[in-house]
């Protein structure tokens, strides 16, 4: 049976990350108390979705997208472009922005 797949164990400000191989003779590293902060990034982007409705032409199917008919939650992301970063803010570790 091979090794076991390396772990990460996470808290709000360490991270602890575990390597544990059997039957090869690795022995385990250990790496604690590396200061990690959280961040929060707003951007925005072109998302190309898609979303299945029946319809007899395709008049009706973009009259029914017009008028809301349809339930758009079930839209299928398709794609994303020109992504663009806005803000990014620092969260504390109850996960509220930090004032600057």
């Amino acid at each position: 049976m091979g090794g076991t797949r390396p772990q990460v164990f996470s808290g709000p400000a360490t991270i602890c990350r575990i390597y544990l191989w059997d039957n090869i003779g690795y022995s385990k590293r250990i790496t604690k108390g590396e200061k990690m902060k959280t961040y929060k990034i707003y951007f925005t982007s072109d998302i190309l979705e898609s979303v299945e409705v029946e319809a007899s032409s395709e008049k009706e199917a973009r009259d029914k997208f017009d008028t809301g008919e349809l339930d758009l939650s079930d839209a299928k992301e398709e794609g994303r472009e020109n992504l663009e970063v806005d803000v990014i803010k620092e969260l504390d570790r109850f996960g509220q922005e930090i004032k600057n």
